[in-house]
C-alpha cells in the first residue's frame, strides 16, 4: 500500500513522485540520525533550515496532489479504509517493538507492554502519519460538503480559521496535535492548487520559488530558536498575533514550504528528463510508510545511551542514511511478500473497504425497509 495513492494507480504511477518521496525520506533517516545522536558531529546550518523548510511540507503536498481524485471520487468506505491504512503500520510496529522492549527490558518489565505501546502511539515520532491522517479525513469532509472548487475554499478557509482554538493538548494530541494545523495548508495546496501543473511546470514560477526558498534557507539563522521553525511557533491567534513577528514568521513559514515544493517538485522533473536512468529509484518511494515508521524504534533506542553509537565523521553521514533507509526499504519489500506478515503489518485496504461497503448498504437498505413500512 502506499500513503499517497488512491489504491489503483499503480499500473500508471508517475515516477516523478516516488522519487521525491524516496529524496525525502532519506532526508529524513538523515536529519534523525543526527537528532538522536546516532552519529557524531553535526550538520551546516543551511542544510538543517533548508530540512525544516521543504522536507515534511512537501510530502503533505504531494498527498494532497495524489488524494484529489480519492477525495473527489471516493465513497466513504474507501476514504475510511484509506485512513485506516494510514493508521495501521503505527499500531502494528507498535505491538512489534513493544514486545521487543520487553524482550531487551526482562520479564520483570512485562507490565510496562501496554504503557509502551500507548506512549509509541501518542508520542512515538510518528505525528506525521496522525497528523495526515486526521488532514485527510477533515478535507474529506470539506470535499463531500462543498460541491464546488468556491464553496471548498471557503470551507478550507473556515477550517483552518477554527483548528487553532480546538484544544490540542486533550483532544487532537493522539492524531498529531499542533503539526496538523501547520501540514494542513501544504495539503490543501497539492489539493486544489497543484492540480494544474504550470505550478511547477513553468520554469520562471519554479525558479522564482526556488529563489525565494534557497534564500531564507542561507540567510536565516539558527532555524531550533526563532519562528521559522514550525516547531517553534504557537498555533492559537492569541499568541500568532502577539507582535507583528510572530504573525509574520507563521505565514512566512507556510510560504516558504510551498514554495519550496514547488522548486523540489520542479527540479525532480527536469532531472529526471535530462537523466531518465534515475527512476531507479522510484521503488525506493512505493515503501515510504513502512520505513518511516520501521527505522524509527530503533534510532530512538540507540539514542538513550547519550553517546554517539556510530562515531563517524560528518562526510559519511549521508551514505549511513541511506544504508538505514535501503535495509529498512528491503525489510518492508519481504514483509510485503509474506500474505500474513502483510496484514499484519499494513492490513487489507481492499478487504476492509470491502466490509465497510456492505455494511453501509445494509444499512441504507435498513433505512429503506423502515421508511417503506
Amino acid at each position: 500500500m502506499d500513503w499517497t495513492g488512491t489504491g489503483n494507480e499503480n499500473k500508471r504511477r508517475d515516477p516523478l513522485f516516488d522519487v521525491v518521496k524516496a529524496l525525502m525520506m532519506l532526508w529524513v533517516v538523515w536529519g534523525h540520525l543526527g537528532l538522536y545522536g546516532i552519529v557524531d558531529g553535526g550538520s551546516s546550518r543551511w542544510m538543517a533550515n533548508a530540512k525544516i523548510g521543504v522536507n515534511m511540507p512537501i510530502f503533505f503536498v504531494v498527498g494532497g496532489y495524489l488524494a484529489h481524485s480519492a477525495l473527489q471520487k471516493g465513497s466513504w468506505p474507501q476514504i475510511i479504509a484509506r485512513i485506516v491504512g494510514f493508521l495501521w503500520p503505527v499500531a502494528a510496529f507498535g505491538v512489534l517493538f513493544s514486545f521487543v522492549d520487553f524482550a531487551i527490558r526482562g520479564e520483570a518489565e512485562w507490565i510496562r507492554i501496554p504503557a509502551f505501546f500507548f506512549r509509541w502511539l501518542k508520542n512515538g515520532g510518528h505525528w506525521f502519519l496522525r497528523s495526515f491522517a486526521a488532514i485527510y479525513l477533515l478535507s474529506a469532509i470539506v470535499f463531500h460538503l462543498g460541491r464546488t472548487r468556491r464553496l471548498r475554499w471557503i470551507g478550507f478557509g473556515l477550517l483552518y480559521a477554527v483548528l487553532p482554538f480546538v484544544p490540542f493538548r486533550s483532544v487532537l494530541r493522539w492524531i498529531g496535535g499542533e503539526p496538523t494545523i501547520h501540514m494542513l495548508p501544504y495539503f490543501v495546496f497539492g489539493l486544489m492548487v497543484l492540480r494544474n501543473r504550470e505550478w511547477w511546470k513553468s520554469d520562471g514560477l519554479a525558479v522564482l520559488c526556488g529563489v525565494i526558498f534557497l534564500t531564507i534557507v542561507f540567510l536565516e539563522g539558527d532555524s531550533s530558536g526563532n519562528g521559522m521553525n514550525f516547531w517553534r511557533v504557537s498555533v492559537h491567534w492569541r499568541t500568532i498575533f502577539a507582535t507583528v513577528r510572530d504573525s509574520a514568521c507563521f505565514f512566512a513559514r507556510t510560504a516558504v514550504g510551498v514554495s519550496g515544493a514547488v522548486f523540489v517538485l520542479w527540479f525532480v522533473d527536469r532531472l529526471l528528463q535530462v537523466a531518465s536512468r534515475l527512476t531507479v529509484l522510484a521503488p525506493l518511494g512505493t515503501t515510504t510508510l513502512g520505513v518511516y515508521v520501521a527505522h524509527w524504534w530503533p534510532m530512538a533506542v540507540l539514542g538513550r545511551s547519550g553517546s554517539s553509537f556510530l562515531p563517524l565523521p560528518e562526510w559519511t553521514h549521508w551514505p549511513a542514511a541511506a544504508a538505514v533507509f535501503v535495509i529498512c526499504h528491503l525489510a518492508v519489500t519481504e514483509i510485503k511478500r509474506v500474505s500474513f506478515l502483510r496484514f499484519f503489518f499494513f492490513g487489507d485496504e481492499r478487504r476492509l473497504m470491502s466490509v465497510l461497503e456492505r455494511l453501509s448498504s445494509k444499512r441504507t437498505t435498513s433505512t429503506i425497509t423502515e421508511r417503506i413500512e
